[in-house]
Protein backbone atom coordinates (compact mmCIF):
# COMPACT_ATOMS: atom_id res chain seq x y z
CA UNK A 1 0.00 0.00 0.00
CA UNK A 2 1.21 3.50 -1.13
CA UNK A 3 1.77 6.44 1.32
CA UNK A 4 -1.40 8.56 -0.62
CA UNK A 5 -3.60 5.29 -0.81
CA UNK A 6 -3.30 5.50 2.79
CA UNK A 7 -3.39 9.08 3.24
CA UNK A 8 -6.74 9.32 1.00
CA UNK A 9 -8.16 6.08 3.50
CA UNK A 10 -7.37 8.01 6.46
CA UNK A 11 -9.21 11.03 4.95
CA UNK A 12 -11.89 9.44 3.84
CA UNK A 13 -12.65 7.43 6.73
CA UNK A 14 -12.64 11.01 9.40
CA UNK A 15 -14.74 12.37 6.75
CA UNK A 16 -16.91 9.30 7.42
CA UNK A 17 -17.06 9.21 10.73
CA UNK A 18 -17.69 13.04 10.79
CA UNK A 19 -21.03 12.39 8.38
CA UNK A 20 -22.21 9.21 11.00
CA UNK A 21 -21.72 11.08 13.92
CA UNK A 22 -23.60 14.28 12.48
CA UNK A 23 -26.09 11.65 10.76
CA UNK A 24 -26.72 10.38 14.57
CA UNK A 25 -25.70 12.21 17.69
CA UNK A 26 -26.98 10.01 19.85
CA UNK A 27 -25.12 7.07 19.24
CA UNK A 28 -22.57 6.13 21.31
CA UNK A 29 -18.72 6.48 19.99
CA UNK A 30 -17.76 2.68 20.29
CA UNK A 31 -21.31 2.25 17.70
CA UNK A 32 -19.64 5.03 14.91
CA UNK A 33 -16.49 4.07 15.34
CA UNK A 34 -17.18 0.53 14.35
CA UNK A 35 -19.76 1.85 11.75
CA UNK A 36 -16.83 3.39 10.04
CA UNK A 37 -14.44 0.78 10.41
CA UNK A 38 -17.14 -1.54 8.46
CA UNK A 39 -17.15 1.34 5.89
CA UNK A 40 -13.63 1.54 5.51
CA UNK A 41 -13.25 -2.13 5.26
CA UNK A 42 -15.89 -2.23 3.07
CA UNK A 43 -14.20 0.24 0.61
CA UNK A 44 -10.61 -1.56 0.88
CA UNK A 45 -11.90 -4.62 -0.96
Amino acid sequence: MRWYDATARLIISSLLVRSIVIANPSRSDAKVLRLAVNAIERLCD
